[in-house]
Formats: structure tokens, sequence, C-alpha cells
């Protein structure tokens, strides 16, 4: 009985013995299973971000190796939309070559008939959207700063050209035929590069220095001709003074009716007694055209001879001061210009 006993008390420790054992087995189980639970999260979270950054780049490139072979509609109708533009550019490029000149007339006629209400609707448009122009403005100068450095480089490069070539056919002017005409002529010369450069010319100035030189080596060569010119028509403007004043010293105390038959008489025996042309405008009264004040004019003195030699002497004397005068003259400049045209 004694060892009966003794073997259950054994039996019975053992088993208690075996569960304290497994209750503490679990509990250092439980926390080692805390500790490693965040760093699997970690692990799995690493990995994870790994695979879809390489899944990604692995996606993008097997999609260049094998492109979809499906078309969706989507691409469908952009593809149509852009075939469709292509077309109607090219149709509205072939219209206008066509139709250019017609295009144009009615633009031109269009902007004639309507021109008042296009600028009253520009200058509303303006004031109402001030901000937002200048803003445009100012983008597209930004976007197309070195374009327009461009064309103003080759703008310039052109102009300089035009200057000198311009300076060049100057100099080579005066090439000058004489006529054999009644009387004396000013020829004009042999070709028209004065009239050629003047209309390629833009600006004023540039124009008007092209002119003074061009006349200023035409009266060098027609300086003879300009002072025969000259000496004729005072001389004619001299017989018409002097018969005016013998017609008021002869009808004083006569009617008006005999006063316009001897006039008339007059005139007609003046005409007959002086030929040629005048070069100078005959409307005016004055000598020389108003050029210059220190010519004197010897009208109405009887001794006809002394009167002559003084006015060749004053002739001679102040051609060259007529000469300038002239050449700064711009009215005369554009009276002999109409000459020479014409």
């Amino acid at each position: 009985m004694k060892h009966i006993n003794v073997i259950i008390f054994l039996i019975f420790n053992s088993i208690l013995w075996s569960l304290v054992n497994s209750v503490k087995n679990n509990k250092n189980q439980n926390e080692l299973t805390r500790v490693e639970e965040p760093s699997k999260d970690l692990t799995e979270i690493l990995n994870q971000g790994a695979e879809s950054s390489v899944a990604s780049q692995n996606a993008k490139y097997r999609e260049t190796l094998k492109p979809n072979t499906k078309i969706t509609k989507k691409h469908k109708t952009a593809d149509k939309e852009e075939e469709t533009k292509l077309k109607q550019k090219e149709y509205k490029k072939e219209y206008y070559k066509q139709h250019k000149n017609e295009k144009q007339k009615y633009f031109s006629k269009y902007y004639q008939n309507n021109k008042e209400k296009k600028l009253q609707y520009s200058k509303d448009y303006y004031l109402k959207n001030r901000d937002r122009v200048v803003q445009n403005k100012r983008k597209y100068s930004q976007t197309n700063k070195e374009k327009r450095r461009e064309y103003q480089r080759k703008y310039y490069l052109k102009k300089k050209k035009e200057r000198e070539i311009l300076q060049k056919d100057m100099s080579e002017l005066g090439n000058i035929q004489p006529d054999n005409n009644e009387g004396t002529s000013f020829d004009t010369p042999q070709n028209d590069d004065f009239i050629r450069n003047d209309s390629t010319g833009n600006n004023k100035d540039e124009k008007k220095l092209a002119k003074k030189e061009y006349y200023k080596n035409y009266y060098q060569k027609n300086k003879e001709k300009i002072r025969e010119y000259n000496r004729k028509y005072y001389l004619k403007r001299k017989n018409e003074k002097e018969n005016s004043q013998n017609d008021n010293y002869m009808n004083k105390g006569k009617s008006p009716i005999e006063c316009n038959e001897n006039v008339q008489v007059n005139n007609k025996e003046g005409n007959d007694n002086t030929e040629g042309t005048s070069f100078i405008n005959p409307q005016t009264d004055d000598c020389g055209n108003n050029l210059s004040d220190s010519i004197a004019c010897t009208y109405g003195q009887p001794n006809s001879q002394s009167a002559d030699g003084l006015h060749t002497q004053q002739m001679d004397d102040h051609d060259d001061l007529i000469y300038q005068s002239m050449l700064e003259d711009s009215d005369f400049l554009d009276y002999l210009n109409s000459i020479l045209n014409s």
C-alpha cells in the first residue's frame, strides 16, 4: 500500500510540473511573436516597394516590346479627327491659291466700306480688354524675341545695300545728249536710275539728299544753258515791262477801247521780237524766280545797251548765289523735277 501511495504522489507531482512548464513556455512564445510581428511588417513593406518599382519598370518595358494590338474607339476617333484636319488644311491652301485675287479684292472692298466700323470696334475692344492685349503682346514679344532680332538685322542690311547702290548710281549719273530742236533745251540723262532709286527709297531725308546731289551734278553740266535761258527770260520780261509803260504813257486821255487795241498790237510785236522758251516760271514778275534779291531788274530805262551790259555783269557775278539758293529751295526742286519728268 505504501508503495502504491508513493507512486501516485510522484505521478501527481510530475503532472503538476508539466503543467507549470507548459504555462511558462506559452508566455515566452507570446512575447517572441510580439517582437517578430513588426520586423516582419517592415520586411514585407520593403519587399513590396521594391517589387512595385521593378514591376512598373518591367511593365513599361513589356509594353514597348509587345505593343497593344487592340485599337479602342478613342484611338479610332482621334485618328479620324487628325486626318480630317489635314485634309481641311490642304483643301484650304489649294482653294486660296486658286481664288487669291478674288479674295484680295473682296477684302479690300469690304475694308473700304466698313473702315469706320472696324476702327470703332478695335478701339472698344482695346478699352475693354486692355490688360489682356498688353499681356498677349508681351508674351508674343518674349517668345519671338530672336525672330524679331533676326528680321531687324536682315532689314538693316538690306537698307545698307540699297544706300550703297544709290550712292554708286548717283556718282555715275549725268549722261547728257544735246538736242537739235529750236532754241536750247535741258536734256535728261539716258538712264532712269534716279527715278528707280527714288521709288525704292523709303526715308524722306535720304530722298532729299539724293535729289540735291543729282541736281548739283545736273547744274554743273548744264550751267551755260541755264544762263542762256535766264538771259532770254530777263530780256523778254524787260521788253514786256517797257511796252506796258509806253502803252500807259501813250494811252493817257484815251478811251478804254483804244487803250485795249494798242495793248494788243504791242503784245503781238513783243511776241514776234522775242523767241525761245523760259526756264523759270513766267507767272511771277520778280527776277530769277524770286531766288535772290541781289539781282536788279532795269526795266523801262531809255539806254538799252547800258542796261544790257549791267544785266550781263550782274548775272555773271551772282550765278553761284542763284544756284545755291535754287538747291536750297524745295519748291523750285519740285518744279524742276516735274519739267524733267514731263
